[in-house]
């Protein structure tokens, strides 16, 4: 309709709920996508789960400029003493190993392989913690889960953006067992230089062994080997 007023080329950008998988579900939400995209000149898709989306809504591959997300480095670098700061007001000690789950709380995102993970681990190592921070409809479940795992988890819920590098900074690794993806959160906790602990799909900015960990697809064992490295 924008097209239509000013006569100019529209060009969108998809991003979330726009043609995650809760829009595939829903016939409507489909629909008003589609046609969206149908009608513009071109679409920019940020992460590759996204664009094998569209790709499965037949947009016409020809419409579609795959430019995969950046962050703001400068953001990221934070003295570690901000991070022993944010330990001290969570009542994380600083001798604890610390590792963090940044991801949605959804399926998508693999935190039921982080708890499983966990598991393994805190039968090897005494003094382990394991946050996960973010929200989403799994949250009470694996709140359960862990409880079941007799793991040291805790549900930071919903950090506002501008506090993330905080939490980046005081973690020993990060983990981001996703199935759609890279994302953006291994971006970030790289600028912030902690190992990431990720799991091999789309786009791999990682150098296995150098700045993170690589892990096949699902293979919760070899996470929690890569959490004691």
């Amino acid at each position: 309709m924008v097209k239509a007023l000013v006569h100019k080329p529209v060009v969108i950008s998809v991003l979330g709920y726009d043609v995650d998988e809760r829009t595939l579900k829903d016939t409507f939400l489909t629909g008003i996508s589609k046609f969206a995209m149908e009608n513009c000149d071109a679409v920019i898709v940020a992460t590759e789960n996204h664009y094998r989306n569209l790709l499965s809504m037949r947009i016409n591959r020809n419409l579609l400029h795959f430019i995969p997300l950046g962050i703001n480095v400068a953001r990221f670098i934070v003295h570690e003493t901000h991070g022993l700061s944010l330990r001290k007001r969570l009542g994380i000690s600083e001798d604890e190993i610390l590792v963090l789950f940044v991801p949605h709380l959804r399926d998508l995102y693999g935190p039921q392989d982080f708890l499983r993970a966990a598991e393994i681990v805190s039968k090897k190592v005494q003094n382990v913690r394991f946050i996960l921070v973010g929200d989403g409809p799994l949250r009470e479940d694996l709140n359960n889960l862990a409880k079941s795992l007799n793991i040291k988890a805790m549900f930071a819920g919903h950090v506002d953006f501008y506090e993330m590098p905080l939490y980046y900074a005081m973690a020993d690794i990060v983990c981001i067992p996703s199935y759609a993806g890279q994302g953006i959160s291994a971006l970030e906790a790289m600028a912030t230089g902690k190992p990431v602990v990720r799991y091999k799909t789309g786009t791999i900015r990682i150098t296995d062994g150098i700045d993170g960990f690589l892990v096949q697809k699902g293979d919760v064992k070899g996470l929690a080997e890569k959490f004691c490295s």
